[in-house]
């Protein structure tokens, strides 16, 4: 069974920590759209949470203007934290609302926004995702950015983004299910 060293940014607002983290095969019936075969195995803290985790790919790199040249890349000038990064969350209202990241947002959120419950983690990884990655050590001084990108993520909607384009997704999936079963039902 293999392992990795993880960065957990606990939900009781503690301060970020290293875990050691199990890299196990995903179960069948998890619903979760990871798309690669292996998942860092983060149910020990996140109990039934975990099947419903969220996933978010991102890169930190030495870049002159990420956000438009680049988008899901952080920029960083620590060659130590350059590299490939997966954010696991949840948003899961059975969960506690993450206390570090209403600390780096300032205050707590209104109840009509959606916001990080539960811990969240980060997995660093080489390769492409899917295709023969491989899970690394998670240095502890990215802490810092995921700081900056909670907190840039909450002041441009991006949950409610996600949110919205998975629902896009899903109703584009079903239209063409729909009209795959009515071609088949006309012939």
């Amino acid at each position: 069974m293999d392992k990795t060293i993880a960065l957990r940014i606990p939900a009781d607002g503690s301060d970020a920590q290293l875990v050691s983290v199990h890299i196990r095969p995903r179960p069948h019936d998890d619903g979760n759209a990871d798309y690669f075969d292996n998942v860092p195995d983060l149910s020990p803290w996140l109990g039934d949470g975990f099947k419903q985790r969220r996933v978010s790919d991102f890169y930190v790199k030495d870049v002159e203007d990420p956000n438009s040249q680049f988008p899901g890349f952080v920029k960083d000038n620590n060659t130590s934290l350059h590299g490939n990064y997966v954010l696991y969350y949840t948003i899961l209202s059975s969960l506690p609302l993450n206390k570090c990241c209403t600390n780096y947002i300032g205050f707590d959120p209104p109840k009509d926004r959606l916001f990080w419950r539960g811990d969240l983690f980060v997995i660093r990884y080489k390769g492409e995702l899917g295709m023969g990655h491989e899970y690394v050590d998670t240095p502890l001084g990215l802490a810092r950015i995921i700081e900056d990108t909670v907190r840039s993520a909450y002041q441009h909607c991006a949950l409610e983004g996600a949110i919205e384009s998975d629902e896009k997704l899903e109703r584009a999936m079903q239209q063409t299910v729909g009209t795959i079963l009515g071609t088949k039902h006309l012939r």
